[in-house]
């Protein structure tokens, strides 16, 4: 009785949340969205009906594998794929004004409505409603496979594009036209949580949401640089294991309301099997799995050819890279890790580590199957 009881006061919890998410959302987006809608690109989805191209979000965190997972997915022909497009608030969050396309120039949103705005302005291929702050940004550095075409005429122009606003704009219009040619549009980022993006569903049709999750210690363990002692290290996965278990259960309630719109994506089987987990990755979001696709994804798993780069995620032999954290880790900053994250590996079914022999001894699983 006290479980259904626990159970039912989360469940109101998380409703109210998500309930006040979407209404926090709305309520600030119509000022930008009634001015700077594109009327050539809404007449075009409107004529485009449920042929257009299908919203796609991979949301994970950082070191996590999203590059890898979004990589493979960008090998279909079918999908436009946009890398970190909110990559520019790095830099840009600290401004007290956006400037945009029609001369207009705004106070900065809250966080969550910037996100918000630009990810559905990508996702409904609004292109003009991005601030110009996204584009003199990091944007050179953030596009996937399909946007080369587009990139090397928009460096060509990068004077010009200064000096020129209506070429400038032309370009972006091109950008917006290559989109609508696309089935799916897919945005991979590690900078937004299920909360930020919830109220995207009720906006987009037919929205999915790739939840890609990994076991935190190896995540930490690459992120070491900025951590600098225990106290910092504790404190570090306490905020990220936090912000894990958020996002499982705002993704569970999503998934009541929203059947099918969400898929977790555990990035150990995706890179142990991942010819197999590709395929059903594929068969999900309805995509071609071609023999090239297959060949791809086997050069970067299995073939033992190394590679860096965001866009040129090749690991040479994925299965021994799952494991390879552990032969250099030190045990007590493992063990920090655990002690904040033990309850997220209930939920996620990852395994606490009890010594240092269990740690280097990579024959033993830390997760179930």
């Amino acid at each position: 009785m006290k479980m259904e009881l626990h159970f039912a006061i989360l469940l109101l919890i998380l409703i109210s949340t998500y309930m006040t998410g979407i209404l926090f959302i709305k309520t600030h987006e119509i000022d930008i969205k009634q001015e700077l809608k594109n009327p050539n690109v809404v007449a075009k989805l409107q004529d485009l009906g449920d042929a257009r191209p299908t919203p796609v979000i991979i949301l994970t965190y950082a070191r996590s594998g999203s590059s890898f997972l979004g990589d493979i997915i960008r090998q279909a022909e079918e999908v436009f794929y946009v890398f970190e497009p909110l990559h520019f608030l790095d830099h840009h969050i600290h401004l007290d004004r956006l400037t945009f396309f029609n001369g207009t120039s705004r106070n900065s949103y809250q966080y969550s409505i910037l996100v918000n705005n630009i990810i559905s302005s990508i996702l409904t291929f609004q292109l003009m409603n991005l601030p110009l702050e996204f584009w003199h940004g990091k944007f050179d550095d953030m596009h996937g496979y399909q946007l080369q075409t587009f990139l090397t005429k928009f460096k060509s122009e990068r004077t010009a594009r200064y000096s020129k606003q209506m070429e400038f704009e032309f370009t972006i219009e091109s950008l917006q036209v290559e989109c609508l040619k696309s089935k799916f549009v897919v945005i991979k980022t590690i900078r937004a949580s299920l909360f930020l993006v919830q109220g995207l569903f009720s906006q987009l049709e037919r929205l999915k949401i790739l939840h890609l999750v990994r076991d935190p210690r190896p995540t930490i363990i690459s992120q070491k640089i900025y951590i600098n002692d225990f106290d910092s290290v504790s404190d570090y996965a306490a905020n990220l294991c936090f912000r894990i278990l958020n996002d499982i259960s705002m993704s569970n309630l999503l998934t009541v309301l929203y059947p099918s719109s969400i898929v977790r994506i555990r990035y150990e089987i995706l890179t142990t099997k991942p010819v197999d987990t590709s395929k059903n990755i594929y068969q999900l979001l309805n995509l071609t799995f071609t023999k090239r696709i297959q060949n791809v994804i086997w050069k970067k798993t299995s073939s033992g050819i190394s590679g860096e780069g965001p866009l040129n995620t090749v690991k040479g032999n994925s299965v021994k890279m799952v494991n390879k954290w552990r032969l250099s880790a030190n045990y007590s900053f493992v063990k920090s890790i655990d002690m904040k994250c033990k309850y997220l590996y209930q939920k996620l079914g990852y395994i606490q580590i009890s010594d240092i022999d269990m740690l280097k001894n990579t024959s033993v699983s830390l997760f179930l199957p």
